[in-house]
C-alpha cells in the first residue's frame, strides 16, 4: 500500500518549513520558480546558478518568469572560495535584493547560503567571516 506521506517512495516534491528556506526538488522549474516568487511577494529575485546551468534552457525558460529579476550569479568556482561569498553578498547588497534562489549544486547551495548571512551582517572582509 502507498503511503502519500512517505517520501521515500517520491520522485518530486518540496519542503517548504515555515521559517527555514524552501527546498524543491524534481520540480518544473520553469513552472514553480515563477509561481513560488509571486505567490511569497519576492520583487528582486537574485539568482544563484552554477555556471553549467546558467545556460540550460529550462533554467533560463524559468528565469524569465521572474519579474524584477536581478541579474543572474553564476561566478562560482568549486569550493565556494570567500572571494566568491563576499563578491556575491555584495552584489546582494547592490541589487537589494529580496530572495536568493540558488540553481545547482553544492556551490551554489553554499554560496548563497554564506553570501546571504554575510549580507544581512553587512560583513565585507574574511576575517569577519571566520569569527
Amino acid at each position: 500500500m502507498n503511503d502519500p506521506k512517505d517520501t521515500r517512495t517520491r520522485s518530486s516534491g518540496s519542503y517548504d518549513p515555515r521559517r527555514l528556506p524552501r527546498v524543491g526538488y524534481g520540480i518544473d522549474l520553469r513552472r514553480d520558480l515563477p509561481a513560488m516568487a509571486r505567490e511569497r511577494g519576492w520583487r528582486r529575485v537574485l539568482p544563484v546558478v552554477t555556471s553549467s546551468l546558467a545556460s540550460h534552457p529550462h533554467v533560463l525558460a524559468a528565469l524569465s518568469g521572474l519579474a524584477g529579476a536581478c541579474p543572474v550569479f553564476s561566478s562560482l568556482p568549486a569550493h565556494t572560495p570567500f572571494e566568491t561569498v563576499l563578491a556575491l553578498a555584495a552584489e546582494i547588497r547592490a541589487q537589494g535584493a529580496d530572495a536568493i534562489i540558488a540553481i545547482g549544486g553544492g556551490s551554489a547551495i553554499d554560496a548563497a547560503k554564506i553570501a546571504t548571512l554575510a549580507s544581512a551582517a553587512g560583513t565585507s572582509t574574511k576575517d569577519v567571516l571566520l569569527g
